[in-house]
């Protein structure tokens, strides 16, 4: 009877020892679970911090340096006119400052494409995107930046040489250069 009454005790211990067991694990999971979604929204934020401020700076960067670039391109076309008048050659400079154009015209293109594919990151809601979609995201974005800077050196490139060229042609004819005040 007593052996019967002991069993009995130890299979209700066993019982109440398992059942804690099983409750603590629903525990543990539901912590895991709550601070996983918590570090994947803080990842979240972090992402989308990065693109809102990495991203505008980089567009008012390149916008700058658009502005400066069309600025040079002024300067360079005053100085085709003035060598032109004096009665230089002046078409390899001006194929050049034409190429140039070009792809200063296509940095601006790429230019409100990265905005536009900046604007569409920024807009995007944490709860509903995921973290592959976000680095996605992210990638496009470099390689938009990626185009645009390319366009900005190829145009700069050539107007460096435009300027080379119309160099050796200014020193033969004694053109003046253009000053601002």
């Amino acid at each position: 009877q007593k052996l019967k009454e002991a069993r009995m005790e130890a299979k209700a211990e066993i019982k109440d020892v398992h059942q804690n067991a099983k409750m603590e694990i629903k525990d543990i999971h539901g912590k895991l679970a709550s601070t996983t979604k918590e570090v994947r929204d803080e990842v979240k934020d972090n992402i989308k911090n990065r693109i809102d401020n990495r991203y505008d700076k980089m567009l008012k960067r390149f916008q700058a340096t658009i502005d400066r670039e069309n600025v040079i391109m002024g300067k360079i076309n005053t100085r085709i006119a003035k060598i032109k008048t004096s009665g230089g050659n002046t078409t390899d400079a001006e194929k050049l400052v034409a190429d140039g154009k070009t792809l200063l015209d296509k940095a601006v293109i790429d230019l409100a494409t990265l905005k536009t594919l900046s604007d569409a990151q920024s807009a995007l809601d944490n709860s509903s995107t995921t973290i592959k979609d976000l680095k996605k995201g992210l990638d496009a974005l470099r390689k938009a930046g990626a185009v645009v800077e390319k366009d900005l050196q190829g145009a700069h490139k050539d107007f460096e040489k435009a300027v080379g060229s119309l160099r050796g042609v200014s020193q033969l004819h004694n053109a003046t250069s253009t000053k601002d005040n």
